[in-house]
């Protein structure tokens, strides 16, 4: 499976929970009000791979939700293509509220991201006040360093998924991973 199958899927399984509650009132999408909209929390940092963010960004974005890019503040952070994104809220100011949680992966800013107080601090407080927590790639790891795959069934990408275990989750080699509402995605082949 390629990345854009594998983010496909992830959107796919995440947006199935959102739909349901929103199918059950009987609205089309052009009647869903601003109050009733999903809302998307999706975390950036320095050096994230832009594919695992604008991947998951487009599909959301389909669904007509509000999509909300934090971080600790508006300054842009280069991805690791170079392209530099800017928050539309950050760690502070960001409501505590939203269907999703949302972290992308990129190796050299994960690492440096399971180190950082601010970030794990915010995914901490806001995993519990939203429907569903996921991740993408190596996002996974940055959960687990928050304490969020403690005794969880997940996934990321197979060049670190031995880390998983270190982290307190159990690990599964899949693609996709669901449990409860815990949604992680990793390659599950290794290259």
């Amino acid at each position: 499976m390629n990345r854009r199958e594998f983010n496909a899927s992830l959107v796919a399984a995440t947006a199935a929970g959102i739909f349901a509650t929103q199918q059950a009132t009987a609205q089309t999408s052009a009647q869903i009000s601003q109050r009733e909209r999903p809302i998307y929390n999706m975390v950036i940092y320095p050096n994230m791979v832009l594919q695992d963010l604008v991947g998951p960004m487009t599909a959301f974005n389909l669904t007509m939700g509000e999509i909300r890019l934090i971080w600790k503040d508006r300054t842009p952070v280069a991805t690791d293509v170079g392209i530099p994104i800017t928050a539309t809220h950050t760690f502070a100011d960001c409501p505590r509220n939203g269907n999703v949680l949302f972290v992308p992966g990129g190796l050299a800013g994960t690492t440096q991201m399971m180190e950082d107080s601010d970030m794990l601090s915010f995914l901490r407080e806001i995993a519990g006040k939203v429907d569903y927590t996921t991740s993408v790639c190596t996002g996974g790891l940055i959960l687990g360093a928050a304490g969020l795959l403690k005794a969880r069934r997940a996934t990321t990408h197979w060049y670190v998924h031995d880390i998983l275990p270190l982290l307190g989750a159990i690990p599964i080699e899949a693609r996709v991973v669901e449990d409860g509402n815990l949604i992680t995605g990793g390659a599950s082949q290794r290259v």
